[in-house]
């Protein structure tokens, strides 16, 4: 027997982060968003949108982050409610689930096509998920896999009717639809190898199709004729409002600026916080909101020196004053982060007290497993230097680790910076020659953990069940377990290991802020943060 699972128990779930959010977020784009809702769209024109980095694969299964072009070719089965964080119904028009938990069913739209004109079928839900992980298995890469994992098969039951089976009852599943990384993608996509879908992008059901790549310079995408079905929590009711959206890279921050200002683009993505400030006071304005997930995080490579040393690490996660990195690099956009994820999470935790910057207790971490001050400053051991070297790819963000070196320097530790290339930076994940990284993870469920700290779906570290068993242990126990009360349990002891541990340096929440001029309309963001433009539109010229 089944019963039908009810969206009601995820959104209560979902409450407390999305008011948090709407605390945080919801004042910046309001004026923006009240207007707006007051005009009529005008259709057509090309939206130019600059970011500092445009990612090199535009396939979202693969790359999600920061990848804008390759989320708006694609829909979900799925999706939250962006005010209480309830489950909708998208390209499905429901599900059951099977008094046991391992067994989901799912009944699909029928009035659904492909870019291509092909029909969208239970055959591409079962192929999204199948590849999912067996990309991951065979070409190790792609972050979609980490969605599903105890996935154990799924089956089309007719034409609008899957079945999706997992080894072990999976919590997590149905918030896992609504992620951009399990978009559902045309089965033909699904055949080509990484490079070729990184290069061209997939075969989606969504409102833009991709039209031209030039990588290192632009993207764009155009409207799709005939679109129907958006997600529910959009208020254009079909086609997209502008002709095309063209992506380019600027990769100097300055000049992104400069960029906006003179009308070169209409509206950027990744300003600082000084830029951002600059163009409110020429009158631009801003629409964000924190990213639910992990918060901005330092991740270290626990199979280098000096962070094989847990005493060390320990002494990193006090040794730097994140209350400073908030006054004098973030604006109200980006909170300082009480925990590793952000405080939009169904589950967060307060762990403010074992992030408060403690320099005393840092030095004397380090003297107590051996690091002495040496004459310039540094600390050594064993012949050694106290010193690791953070890689970073976005300009802006070069005052942020500038000003954590400085403070670390208080306590003898000598980080080094090192600005790559994206692609540079992907070679170096691969190699595992570096150490340290910085990134964060958008979901607003517990599995977002997964992604970013388990050794099976791992994308930013190098952890293993050798190095954080812990770890791994409890993120099993979360994702299996079905009852609410004890799964934020096991969250939340994942939560405190991580920090006490130092398996992750959180350094801010994550605010996703648009800047835009006055000609721009029908920006927003999803629960997640991630900017959507499907309602976008520009005034008549």
């Amino acid at each position: 027997m089944t019963t039908i699972r009810t969206a009601a128990g995820i959104a209560a779930l979902l409450a407390t982060a999305v008011a948090l959010s709407a605390c945080a977020s919801a004042a910046p784009g309001a004026d923006a968003a009240d207007a707006d809702a007051d005009a009529t769209p005008v259709v057509g024109g090309e939206l130019v949108v600059g970011q500092t980095d445009i990612p090199p694969c535009l396939d979202a299964a693969i790359t999600p982050y920061n990848n804008f072009a390759g989320r708006a070719v694609v829909d979900n089965l799925f999706d939250q409610d962006e005010e209480t964080g309830e489950i909708l119904p998208w390209l499905a028009t429901g599900y059951e689930v099977s008094d046991d938990g391992l067994t989901y069913t799912i009944s699909l739209r029928d009035d659904v096509t492909f870019s291509n004109g092909e029909p969208f079928t239970a055959d591409a839900v079962t192929a999204t998920l199948d590849n999912a992980i067996e990309f991951r298995a065979t070409d190790g890469r792609g972050v979609a896999a980490a969605y599903i994992s105890g996935y154990s098969g799924s089956e089309a039951v007719d034409d609008h009717t899957v079945t999706v089976t997992f080894e072990e009852p999976k919590a997590g599943f149905i918030q896992a639809l609504t992620e951009k990384a399990l978009g559902i993608i045309w089965p033909g996509s699904l055949t080509l190898d990484y490079d070729q879908r990184c290069e061209t992008g997939p075969i989606g059901t969504g409102p833009f199709v991709i039209e031209e790549n030039v990588p290192d310079d632009h993207i764009t995408v155009v409207r799709r004729d005939g679109y129907a079905w958006p997600s529910p929590n959009s208020d254009n009711p079909g086609e997209a409002y502008v002709d095309a959206i063209r992506f380019v890279e600027i990769p100097e921050g300055g000049v992104l600026t400069e960029s906006l200002l003179s009308g070169e683009v209409d509206a950027a993505i990744s300003l600082s916080s000084t830029d951002i400030a600059r163009v409110e006071g020429e009158g631009g304005q801003v629409v964000s909101a924190v990213s639910a997930g992990i918060a901005n995080t330092i991740y270290p490579n626990l199979d280098h020196a000096p962070f094989d040393d847990e005493a060390v690490r320990q002494a990193f996660q006090v040794g730097f004053d994140r209350q400073e990195l908030q006054d004098t690099i973030y604006d109200q956009y980006s909170p300082a982060p009480t925990s590793v994820i952000s405080d939009t999470v169904p589950g967060h935790v307060d762990l403010s007290d074992a992030l408060a910057y403690d320099p005393d207790a840092a030095a004397a971490l380090l003297e107590d497993a051996g690091w002495e001050i040496a004459d310039d400053g540094i600390r050594e051991k064993d012949g050694e230097r106290l010193e690791a070297e953070i890689t970073f790819t976005d300009e802006n963000s070069r005052p942020l680790w500038q000003l954590v070196q400085a403070q670390l320097l208080e306590i003898g530790f000598d980080l080094q910076l090192r600005q790559v290339t994206l692609a540079e930076s992907t070679a170096l994940q691969e190699s595992g020659e570096w150490d340290l990284l910085a990134g964060n993870f958008t979901r607003a469920d517990p599995d977002v953990l997964l992604n970013t700290f388990h050794p099976d779906f791992v994308t930013y570290a190098r952890f293993t069940d050798e190095n954080i068993p812990d770890l791994v242990e409890v993120l099993d126990a979360q994702t299996t377990e079905l009852d609410p009360a004890a799964r934020q349990e096991l969250f939340a002891e994942a939560q405190r290991l991580i920090v006490e541990r130092g398996y992750g340096f959180p350094y801010s929440q994550s605010g996703r802020p648009t800047v835009a001029l006055g000609n721009v309309h029908g920006l927003g963001n999803q629960l997640t943060g991630w900017q959507v433009f499907d309602e976008a539109w520009l005034d008549a010229e």
